[in-house]
């Protein structure tokens, strides 16, 4: 399982916010939490 996950975890900025992601099976995920905090202006 670790080799299809990379540990490259990194913070991607939407307007001067953060969002966590991460490449897994050689795709970008993004955390859900992150974007909808970010689309609904919640703290």
């Amino acid at each position: 399982m670790t080799d299809d996950l990379n540990t490259n975890n990194q913070i991607a900025i939407f307007r001067g916010k953060s969002i966590r992601k991460t490449i897994y099976k050689k795709e970008w995920w993004f955390s859900i939490l992150d974007v909808i905090k970010i689309l609904t202006d919640s703290p």
